[in-house]
């Protein structure tokens, strides 16, 4: 196997093994599940999107993005809002009774990164850790 494609495969394995401790987190604390807990998952790490960009990102359309955002809303999970100027535009934020649990998400979050890199010297973990930012706003682009 190539040097590329066994990375190809590790990221694959890496973001699936990543989505299902966080999302059996969710699914446990709230009982959410699939695209609920993929848009959940989003929110923690930049905590206010637009509903466009959820739907670009997680490839699917922006009818099943609103169901998922009712049932977020309708749970006190999250709130949308129009964008001034621009009523096509709507953000999504959570709610004040979010927040915790966003945080223990991105605290789950940070204990699976250091599980996951405590074997990599500090230097080398840096590196890793600007060259996924790097990938990802490459493959942001290529969206």
């Amino acid at each position: 196997m190539a040097e590329d494609e066994r990375a190809v495969h590790a990221l694959i394995h890496l973001s699936l093994s990543f989505r299902r401790v966080i999302a059996r987190y969710l699914m446990e604390e709230f009982g959410l599940k699939g695209l609920q807990a993929d848009i959940f998952i989003l929110m923690t790490a930049s905590r206010a999107l637009l509903v466009r960009d959820l739907v670009v990102i997680l490839g699917v359309k922006a009818s099943a993005i609103s169901g998922a955002l009712n049932d977020l809303q309708e749970r006190n999970l999250v709130t949308r809002r129009r964008a001034p100027g621009n009523r096509r535009t709507v953000a999504i934020e959570f709610t004040q009774s979010a927040s915790f649990a966003a945080q223990q998400a991105a605290e789950l979050q940070r204990h699976w990164w250091g599980s996951l890199t405590a074997d990599i010297a500090e230097s080398d973990r840096q590196v890793l850790s600007r060259m996924l930012a790097s990938m990802s706003c490459s493959g942001q682009a290529l969206r």
